[in-house]
This record gives C-alpha cells, sequence and structure tokens, in this order.
C-alpha cells in the first residue's frame, strides 16, 4: 500500500507515518517547511506548500500514486485565524480540488477534532449527529474543512473518511499544548536538577483524550474498512479532568515542582485577550467527551492505551527523546 502523510513534519502525522511503516504501507512524508531530522518510516519527504495552489500537490499525488492520504495537516495552537483559515481550510479544499483531477481515486483520511462539536450537552456525549457548535476559531475552521470533504463524500467526488478526534497526548506530544508544554517544563528542571515552576490560567474542565499510538491504530482501521462512515469518532470516550492529568504528570516525573494556578476572573480576562486563537484550543468548552461507539461497530477499533499510559509516553519522551518514536 502506498501513502501519502500530508502534515508528516508534525507530532501526529510523524507518529503516522511510522505507523504505516510499520504495517507494510510506503508512506511519503509531505512536509511544508524542510524538516529538521528525517521522518521515521517515510520512503521519502517532500516539501510542499499544499495551500499555494492545486496543481503543485495534484502534481505530486499523479506522481506518487497513492492508495491512502491522510491529512494530518494544519494550524492548532500559537496561530492566528488567518493561519488556521488558511492551514485548515484552504489546504483541504485544494486537495479534494487535486482529487477530482485524479484518473485513480485514492482513499481520504481527513483528521478532523473534537473542538468541531463545541462542548457536549449537559451530562450527555457527543455523538457523531450533534450538532457542531465550535467555540473557537480553531473549531470553526476545522469544522469548515470536514463540512468540504463531507459534501465531496456525497456528490461522490471523493472516497473519505473524517475522524473526529479527541484530544491527542501519548509519546512526543507537543510543546504547544497543554501536557506537553507542562512536560517540557518539568523536563527543563529535571535536566538542570531544580524545581520547576508552572504557571497556568486555568485546570477547570473534562476533556475527552486519546493517545497518539491509538490514533495511528483507527487510521489504519479506517484505510481498511469497505464500506466506510463519511464521519466517525475517535477518542478515549470518557471525560478526564484536566486537572487530574496535569498533576498525575508532574507525579510520574518526580520533579519538585511549584504549580501557580490563577483564579477564574484572570483566565477569562486572559481568555478574551487572546480569542484570536493563540490559546489551547479547548478554551471555553468545559466538558467534551465522545461516543466511539460507532468506530467500535463500523471500524472494528477500540483505545488500548489509558490516560495513564499517555501521560507515562509522555514523560519517557520528554526526559529521553530518542523514546518519542513509535
Amino acid at each position: 500500500m502506498r501513502a501519502v502523510v500530508l502534515g508528516a513534519g508534525g507530532f501526529v502525522g510523524r507518529h503516522l507515518c511510522g505507523v504505516l511503516a510499520a504495517h507494510g504501507a510506503l508512506p511519503v512524508a509531505v512536509v511544508r517547511n524542510a524538516p529538521g531530522c528525517p521522518v521515521e518510516g517515510a520512503v521519502r519527504t517532500r516539501v510542499l506548500d499544499a495551500t499555494a495552489a492545486p496543481r503543485p500537490l495534484a502534481d505530486l499525488l499523479r506522481q506518487e500514486a497513492p492508495d491512502v492520504i491522510v491529512n494530518a495537516a494544519g494550524a492548532v495552537w500559537g496561530a492566528g485565524e488567518a493561519q488556521m483559515l488558511e492551514s485548515n481550510v484552504v489546504l483541504v479544499e485544494q486537495l479534494l480540488a487535486a482529487l477530482r483531477g485524479l484518473d485513480r481515486r485514492p482513499r481520504l483520511i481527513q483528521l478532523g477534532t473534537v473542538h468541531e462539536y463545541g462542548a457536549a450537552p449537559a451530562g450527555g456525549v457527543l455523538t457523531e449527529d450533534t450538532p457542531a457548535a465550535p467555540v473557537n476559531p480553531y473549531g470553526r475552521t476545522k469544522l469548515c474543512a470536514t463540512e468540504a470533504v463531507l459534501a465531496a463524500v456525497r456528490e461522490g467526488a471523493a472516497d473519505a473518511v473524517v475522524l473526529r478526534v479527541a484530544n491527542v497526548v501519548g509519546p512526543g506530544g507537543p510543546p504547544g499544548s497543554l501536557l506537553g508544554m507542562v512536560g517540557g517544563r518539568l523536563a527543563e528542571a529535571h535536566a538542570e536538577d531544580r524545581r520547576a515552576r508552572v504557571r497556568l490560567a486555568s485546570l477547570g474542565g473534562h476533556r475527552d483524550v486519546v493517545d497518539v499510538r491509538d490514533l495511528g491504530h483507527a487510521v489504519l482501521a479506517a484505510v481498511a474498512a469497505r464500506p466506510v462512515p463519511p464521519l466517525v469518532n475517535i477518542g478515549g470516550g470518557r471525560a478526564v479532568a484536566i486537572d487530574g492529568l496535569v498533576r498525575r504528570l508532574i507525579e510520574i516525573s518526580g520533579v519538585p515542582t511549584d504549580l501557580v494556578v490563577e483564579d477564574r476572573q484572570r483566565a477569562d480576562r486572559d481568555r478574551l485577550d487572546r480569542a484570536a486563537g493563540t490559546i489551547s484550543p479547548g478554551s471555553g468548552a468545559r466538558r467534551q467527551q465522545l461516543d466511539i461507539s460507532l468506530a467500535a461497530e463500523a471500524l472494528g477499533w477500540r483505545p488500548v492505551y489509558s490516560p495513564e499510559e499517555s501521560l507515562h509516553g509522555l514523560w519517557a519522551s520528554l526526559a529521553d527523546p530518542t523514546k518519542a518514536a513509535i
């Protein structure tokens, strides 16, 4: 099986290349900028700005002739709304345009996000039928991409599935994410043999989380499924307290830590000040829990790694970067 992975230089994309290669695929890593280190598992790496125009991307796809395309590209933390629009929406529009010009139709796996939903109904969970009501630019732009892919499926213009993914954790977690940032502070203090100081605006709320290794196997399942539903939730299937995740990561690290949590009123002011999208995309949705029954029924997929195992994997990769690989 030949695969093209867009966004292969990122946290999720790198893992996906490794998983695909481990299961006999020949992944081609597509990155926007030349990577600082090779993408493990990729048969080759191609540098391309897929948002520029559909022609270069279509040419690449014709040359590589993939059986599957995984879009793991996109802008999340630290990006403004204009950048999110370009990376999360324009790229997908260009990709769909490129697919329409191919003689041979590969399966497209589009990675969406739980943040397209917004908050779960009171006391409930988020199913694929839950109306989407994103509360920030990240969720809104990812929802636009999802809608474009689903429209292409309805029109018969694409063989595609959107995996609407929970908050991804595990080995190699990016420093822009909450747990990646906290883990990075802990790793710095560990390396310098000193106390860590972690200052956070808020630790309220509950999130659904999924290990990056489980996500890799969900992608494999979505590639193999015949037929495949157009939209499938991928997550842990439960809401986990953010406070508990952060404090448990600190305990796992064994690093003496001063954890400072600001008051809620100040956190709310900060959220308004940074409403352009430079904060964690989970802000504004106090509880998120995915119903993952369709993934089990249609894909035969269930998560294997617990949040505890994900935290151990994250810390191991930070304390020893060689353990960030699959």
